[in-house]
This record gives C-alpha cells, sequence and structure tokens, in this order.
C-alpha cells in the first residue's frame, strides 16, 4: 500500500486553509465594498488635507525685517514683513544700550523737537497683535525735514541719529496659522555712521 508522507498532509491542509481564508475574505469584501470605498476614500481625504496644510504653511510663511532710512531730508525706521504671508506681532522691545530701559516702542525714546517742527509719523502705544501685511511696512517713527534753517535741521537731524544708535529692537510674532517665527533683532548703531565726534560719552 502507497504511503503518503506526513509533509505533503501537512502541505496539503496549509494550502486548503489559505484558500478557505482567501474564499472568506473575498466573500467580505464583496458584501462590504461600500464600507471599504468610504473608508479608502476618507484615507485618500486625510492625506490630501494634510499635504494642502504643508503647502499652506510653506506659501504663507511671514519674514519681518527691521528697515532703516537716513537721508539727508528723511529719518525713519520700520517694520516691514518681505515674507508671503501675513506676520502677526505678539511683542516688540526696544533697549537703550546706554541706560538699559526698555520699551514697546521706538518713540519714547526720541529727543523733544524744536518749536514748528515736527514729526512726520510715529507710533507711540505699544502694538501687541498688530498684523503686518506683506510689503506694507509699519512705520514706526520718521522724520521729513521741511525747506527751513538748514543749520537748525542739522542739528535736529543729529539729535534724531544719535538717539536711535543707543538703541535695539526685537520683535516676536506669528504667522496666520498660530505657529512662532524666528525673532526678529536688529541694533541701530548703523545710524552713529555720520556722527564721527558728535556723541557724547
Amino acid at each position: 500500500m502507497h504511503m503518503v508522507p506526513f509533509d505533503m498532509i501537512d502541505l496539503k491542509m496549509m494550502l486548503a486553509a489559505m484558500a478557505n481564508a482567501i474564499s472568506v475574505v473575498l466573500d467580505y469584501i464583496g458584501g462590504h465594498s461600500g464600507q471599504i470605498l468610504a473608508l479608502i476614500a476618507l484615507a485618500v481625504s486625510i492625506y490630501t488635507m494634510w499635504i494642502q496644510r504643508r503647502h499652506n504653511f510653506k506659501s504663507l510663511q511671514p519674514l519681518p525685517f527691521i528697515s532703516f532710512m537716513d537721508q539727508e531730508n528723511r529719518i525713519a525706521v520700520a517694520l516691514t514683513n518681505v515674507g508671503v504671508g501675513p506676520f502677526i506681532i505678539d511683542k516688540l522691545a526696544v533697549r537703550n544700550s546706554r541706560t538699559g530701559e526698555e520699551k514697546g516702542n521706538v518713540f519714547h525714546f526720541m529727543p523733544p523737537l524744536p518749536d514748528g517742527i515736527l514729526w512726520s509719523m510715529f507710533v507711540c502705544n505699544d502694538i501687541e497683535e498688530r498684523p503686518i501685511a506683506v510689503d506694507d511696512p509699519l512705520v514706526l517713527v520718521e522724520f521729513i525735514a521741511e525747506p527751513m534753517n538748514s543749520l537748525r535741521i542739522s542739528e535736529v537731524r543729529d539729535a534724531i541719529r544719535v538717539a536711535l544708535s543707543e538703541l535695539t529692537m526685537s520683535v516676536d510674532g506669528r504667522d496666520i496659522y498660530g505657529r512662532k517665527m524666528k525673532r526678529c533683532t536688529r541694533d541701530f548703531k548703523w545710524f552713529a555712521r555720520r556722527l564721527s565726534g558728535k556723541i557724547s560719552e
């Protein structure tokens, strides 16, 4: 009598079990195809939304920059957004390196102007939660010289440069998604470049 090896019996049993399992799975899929397709569609939608959110993060990232203007007839400090999305200010801090005093605006440290001479623009309040749009700078302080006594204007201009040269400003903020941006810091020593011999120790 011909004997079938035990390993052949095990293989046949294993194949039969696998065939049965595949049959059960196929029957289940056939009976629940709608639910399975819905789950696949949901997974694809979630992945697509995640990809879109990542794209939005990168395409709407602000980049704050502290910009200066120093001409013969105009001196200004502004906070500019050179990124590609709105920048929301959380905190603006201005520190005087000589006295150590710190305030929330630049104008606090500016010298008084003589009678008849006025600031063109200034911000004297704290500006937390202020949004800065791209290419729409927030002018913090600006002096534009009107045609008058050139010696008097020269003295006022130098006094403003001296006051500005002692400052350092830092800005903390976030994008429209609430993500914190890297702190922007800049000292104002640039304004001292024309003041050789005019700054008292």
